[in-house]
Order: structure tokens, then sequence, then C-alpha cells
């Protein structure tokens, strides 16, 4: 008879070990009857779980009959069961007459559903704004939420008190008919007077509704709920507000809202995105389906990954996608949301935003396209202009070895020569800067080490600079207290900082002044330290705490005829920095003029000191392949002139056919050739097994990264950027050897 019964029934020793349960039971925490008998009842409903029910099956034992409730976790669930205990003892008493007890038996039922329902009740009447109390048909109060006992001003629980107690003998007189036709299964409405805690009288809507129990007929009690008219009034206006706001968003088609039904997977507000698109009414039917259907096919995967992900996860959903409005046309469209989970992580709710960025991303891609054009343009200038400025470098160095070997030149001669090759190292350098046009647009800077003498290069810049201050009428001083001091640096960015030093000491001074520029070496430190000091207008000492910042200029209300864009002393900052160094400024304030002073340390912490002579190569024999006359030409004696044995072909096809039979040691390659790109070429000479043992070293006018991943890829062993620098090549030979 138990094991037929539809009860949750089952049968527990005194040391708590099941004896026996029926199906209904073990379904519960879904098992078999057989997987529970003979097994600890701790085992089965857990530590926690035991735990709670501890107490209870004590009392159990000592012959009471118990019923309680308490939470269990059966699987990823938390259910409540409530439970009936009661005992059973042996058949026969005990020397005192006593029965001995053996056991207990255990009915349970789920009841999870019912509590939850009662908790979110209770939390819907504690938060409501009315005053709400329920009464049983003694016309005791039941419950009551907070508003209901402040405004009532009843102190202390109200359970069991009287209605007619609470509101007053006059209230009570002409509601209590009201009540009872609730209590006869009515549905009620009326207007009241309410007399509040400060004798105010306002005029309040009252509604009673009858809570019914199983069966329709039977009426437990009824709910009395009272609002002031005046606050239902105020809710309206915010309510038609909010829809008015909606709707001129949505008339605007700028955003909707919408929800989705967990239980039926089904979308709620659908005439929102309806409108965005322009979309007949009723056109989505409210349903997921429908609405997925006109999302373009590419991005459908990613809105169903990421509702999936984010909100079944409970976190903000964020998306971005195209929609078929009315046209056929898609729009972009970006969709927020986010969703509520219960205790048990279960989806109860789901809602969001949407929104039409469809002018918005449409500029974006439009931003996108045209800065890759911009990229594509500035790789190609620099490409370009490599090949003029790479002839002017190789042929400078043709001339300077010969000219120091052989020609003693005039010394204005000699001046002129080495302007001309370091300013053709300065534009090299802007072009390498110019290629890599990410680091340009994050505002990254590129460093590079070589041995620089910085008294001759101040010197150069002081000379280049007087003809200027001439133009304005002033004077350039220049006092050098050392003859000579060499530190590892960048040139290139170690002339833009002194250069950019005396630009601003002639721009922010009128004629007739005097700007100088002093060198000397700091005693304490052995810092080198150049000082441009200025007679122009002086910076206030608040500036002076911002003058190195990005797009700082001090008075930009003024006419600001000097120019600028508040960018030069933010570089200068940051290059001194990177050489380990420090720049301050010094100006006693307006018409006072400025110092602005620079130190540089002779070496860099944990810097060991480096030759600055490259090792010589002992790989003599060179293929150069370029088709650019004027660089191959110029190139090719450039290394000829550094005892190169160099032989060199215009085009890929030729150089496919006869480098193999020179079998050289390098072979330097230009990458855009004719007939045949290096590229290609690399990948067939790396066939033939004579030149296994060539250097193969890639020349071109591109270095991004991707294209040098293309390039090493193909088979290069380097891959050097154009204008060539003789000493990387003699590096990379050197190192080749040493391999």
């Amino acid at each position: 008879m138990l094991a037929a019964t539809t009860a949750c029934f089952a049968a527990i020793s005194n040391d708590f070990v099941f004896l026996y349960a029926n199906e209904a039971y073990a379904d519960q925490w879904n098992k078999r009857p057989d997987d529970l008998i003979g097994k600890p009842v701790k085992e089965i409903m857990g530590a926690e779980g035991f735990e709670n029910s501890l107490d209870s099956f004590v009392d159990a034992i000592s012959g009471e009959t118990v019923n309680y409730e308490a939470e269990f976790c059966v699987g990823q669930r938390s259910v409540v069961l409530a439970t009936r205990l009661v005992p059973f003892f042996e058949s026969t008493p005990d020397s005192t007459g006593q029965k001995k007890s053996k056991g207990f038996y255990c009915l349970s039922n789920e009841v999870t559903g019912k509590r939850a329902s009662q908790q979110a009740l209770s939390l819907i009447l504690a938060s409501a704004p009315g005053r709400i109390c329920l009464v049983n048909r003694d016309y005791a109060i039941t419950y009551a939420n907070r508003r209901f006992q402040e405004d009532y001003r009843a102190e202390g629980d109200l359970k069991g008190v009287s209605l007619a107690d609470i509101v007053g003998k006059d209230l009570w007189k002409s509601g209590k008919p009201h009540i009872d036709r609730a209590f006869a299964g009515n549905f009620v409405r009326y207007r009241e007077k309410f007399i509040d805690r400060n004798g105010s009288i306002t005029n309040v809507m009252v509604y009673l509704i009858p809570d019914r129990a199983k069966n329709p007929q039977d009426i437990n009690g009824v709910y009395c709920l009272n609002f002031d008219e005046a606050e239902l009034e105020l809710g309206r206006q915010r309510l038609r507000r909010r829809e008015r706001n909606v709707d001129l968003a949505l008339q605007g088609q700028m955003v909707g809202i919408w929800e989705v039904d967990p239980d039926r997977d089904d979308w709620l507000l659908t005439e929102h995105i309806e409108k965005l698109l322009q979309l007949p009414a009723g056109h989505l039917a409210n349903s997921e389906s429908l609405t997925f259907k006109n999302i373009h096919p590419d991005d459908l995967p990613g809105v169903l990954r990421n509702r999936q992900l984010n909100l079944r996860a409970g976190t903000l959903y964020v998306n971005e996608f195209r929609m078929k409005d009315r046209s056929g046309e898609y729009r972009w469209l970006r969709s927020i949301g986010r969703s509520e989970l219960d205790a048990n992580g279960e989806v109860i709710y789901l809602a969001g935003t949407i929104a039409n960025i469809n002018q918005l991303k449409t500029a974006e891609i439009l931003a996108a396209e045209q800065v890759r054009h911009r990229d594509s343009f500035l790789s190609m200038l620099s490409h370009e202009l490599r090949n003029p400025v790479s002839a002017i470098k190789y042929a400078l160095d043709i001339f300077q070895r010969q000219a120091d070997e052989t020609i003693k030149l005039p010394e204005d001669h000699q001046n002129s020569i080495g302007i001309i090759a370091r300013q053709t190292n300065i534009i090299s350098r802007l072009l390498k800067d110019l290629l890599n046009v990410n680091r340009i647009s994050s505002n990254e800077i590129l460093f590079e080490d070589t041995q620089v003498c910085l008294v001759k290069l101040i010197r150069e810049i002081a000379e280049v600079s007087v003809p200027r201050f001439a133009e304005k009428r002033q004077r350039l001083v220049v006092h050098f207290e050392v003859a000579e001091f060499m530190i590892s640096g960048d040139e290139v960015r170690l002339h833009q900082v002194f250069t950019n030093l005396l630009d601003n000491a002639s721009k922010y001074s009128p004629s007739n002044t005097t700007t100088t520029l002093t060198c000397r070496i700091d005693p304490k430190s052995g810092d080198f330290v150049t000082v441009v000091s200025d007679q122009g207008q002086g910076i206030r000492s608040e500036s002076q705490r911002s003058i190195f910042e990005m797009f700082f200029q001090e008075d930009p209300e003024l006419d600001r005829s000097t120019g600028g864009l508040g960018i030069g002393l933010y570089l200068v900052k940051r290059i001194v920095e990177a050489h380990y160094g420090k720049v301050r400024v010094v100006s006693p304030g307006n018409q006072g003029g400025s110092d602005f002073e620079v130190c540089l340390p002779r070496a860099r912490p944990g810097q060991k000191p480096e030759s600055n002579q490259p090792t010589s190569p002992t790989l003599r024999q060179l293929v150069l392949v370029e088709d650019n006359d004027d660089s191959r030409v110029a190139l090719s004696l450039a290394l000829s002139a550094r005892n190169f044995e160099v032989q060199t072909f215009s085009d890929g096809e030729t150089a496919a056919i006869k480098l193999p039979l020179l079998r050289p040691d390098i072979a330097l390659i230009d990458i855009g050739l004719p007939r045949m790109d290096g590229m290609s070429l690399v990948k067939e000479l790396r066939q033939h097994e004579d030149l296994n043992d060539t250097l193969f070293v890639a020349l071109t006018g591109y270095g991004q990264d991707h294209e040098h991943q293309a390039i090493m890829a193909a088979g290069f062993d380097h891959h050097l950027v154009k204008p060539l620098d003789l000493d990387d090549l003699f590096q990379i030979v050197a190192q080749h050897v040493k391999s």
C-alpha cells in the first residue's frame, strides 16, 4: 500500500539511515528507491540540508510528531520541502513500561513554487505606494505593509488586531459594508476620506480584492488597498510623460525598448523595432524568430552567441547588427539589455533598448576606409621618396670616402657636404616615421641609438639658425665651454630638441634682442648642460608647471600671431627623457625672458660602451638586384668603395637565371622588381643547393609589420628598409659569419 501511494513517503531509523522509500519520495531526490535504502540520510540530503533538519529529526526520535519546512539542494535546483515526521516504536515496552522508538516516518511535499509566490507577493505588497492590509473573515489583520502601519500610527505587530480598532469608528462604519461585499466574492472600488497623523483630510481611492482559496467559491480574506488620488494622478502623469518620451524617440528613429518572455521565448514590444525600421504594424508579430529573420545573415550568429552568453549569465548585453527595413535595405542598430535571474539561476526577465545607429556606423565605416586609404597613400609616398633619397645617400657616401682619402677640400666645402649628409639622414628618418603610420596615429616616437657628438650637433644647428635670427633683427650668441662630448642617442631626435628651443626663443622674442646658447659640463654630475636664454615675453609661474604638456598654450585667448599647436615642448620633454635626461624652464614672468635648460648624461643606466666601428665583413661576393637606375649605380659604387665585389641586375627574371651561376656570398634583392618580384625570386633561388650558404637580404621601401612578416616568410634571412645604412649591412654579415 505504501509503495502505491502518490505521497512522498520514507522510513528512517534512529541512526538516520533510510529503511524504506517509495518511488515518489526517491524521485524528489532524482533517485530510485533502491538507491536510498541503507544509505545515510546526510548523504542524500547533503550536509546543509541535513543540518537544517537535524533538530526536527531529534524531536521525532524523542517521540514527538513534527511539522517543518527546510530548503535543500537537489542537483542544480534549490527546493523547499514541507515535511511531517511521525515516530514509530518497538512492539513491546521496556522494563519501565515505555515503548522504545525505532525511528520515524517521513512524509514530504515540495512547496518551492508556493513559497516563491508568497515571497514575491510580500515584496510587491511591501514596495507598493499605497496602504495595504489583508483581513480574515473575523476582520482581523493578517498582513499590513509598512505604509499602512505608519499612516495609521499603529505600533507593534498588527497580526490578529481588528481592522475596526485601527481605522476608527467612523471609517469602519462606512467601510464595513464594502468589505462584506468583497467577502461575497465581488471586486469593490469606492472613494473615502483619509485622516493622516497630522489631522489633514485626503481623498483616497479604496480597492477591495477577495483572496480566493483553491475553490473559487471560498474566500479566505480580503485585500484592502487605498491610494491617495493625488499620488495616483502624479503616477499617471509620470507614466504618460515616459510614454511620450519613448514615442518622441521612436518618431525621431532614435531608440525603442524590447522585452522577452522567457517562458514563451517570444519578444514583447516589437512594435518599437517595427517603428525604427518603418515596418508595417504587426510585421514582426512579437515573434523572436521573425525578428531574427530580419537580421543580416552575417550578423545573426554573433547576435545569438552574445545573447546566449551574456543575457543568460545576467550580465550586460551589447550587440551591433544590421536589420532589414521596409525598403529592403539594411540599417545598423545597437541593442543593449540585461537579464534578471532568480535564486536558482533561471532567467525571469529580459529587457533592454534598441537604437538606430545607422548614420553613426556608416560614418565609422567610412572613416575606417579613409584611414586605410590614407595609410596606403603614405606608405606608397614614403616608398617612392626612398629611391631618390637612397641614391643621394649612396652618392654622398662615395664622395665623402674619396674626399677623405684623396682630396683635401676647403673647410667650407667640407662643412657643406656634412650638412647635406646630416640633412639627408634626417629626411631618411622622417620617411621611416612617415611609413610607420600606426605609430604616428598613436603618438608613438621611434628612437635609434648611435654615437652622437653633442658639441658638433649643436654647433651645426646654431650655424643654420643664425640667418633666421637675423631676419627678425635678432642676435644668437653661442658659448661652448666644452670641446667634445659623446653620448649614445638618436641624432635626429636630439636635433629636434635644440632646433625647437632655438626656434621658440626667436618666435617669442621681439626685435633687437639677444638669445644666448651655452653648452657646459655640470661639475657634480658630469652631465652635458645646454641652456637657451632669451629676452622674450617670459612665462608666468603658474604656466611653467604645464608648459611641457601636450597642446598647452599660454594665453590662448590673445592674438596667437606666433602660431603653433602646443606640441613642440611636449616632444622636447619626451625626447630628452628618452635619453635619460631632464629639461626645465626658469622664467621670472612677463617681459623677463626664459631659460630652458637641458641636461643629458654621458651614458644611460646599465649601458655598456660599444665600438662605433662595425665589424668589417669577411664575405665579399655580393649581388645587387635593384630596378631603380640611380639607386643601383650609387649603391653599387658605395659597396665597391667598401671592398665588396658587386654584380648588379635590374630585373628579377634575369637575376633568377644568372645568380645561381655566380654563387654569391650575399644577395641584396629589392622587392618591387619588374618581370619577377623579389619574393618570387627568393623562393625560386632557395631551390638551388649551390645557394644554401648565400645570405639573402631584402631591400625595400616598405617596412610595416605585415610586410616584414610576408618578406621573411618568402625565404629572406634579413629585411632592410631603404635607404640602406651600410653599417647595418656590415652587422648582419658579421653575425652571419659568427653563426
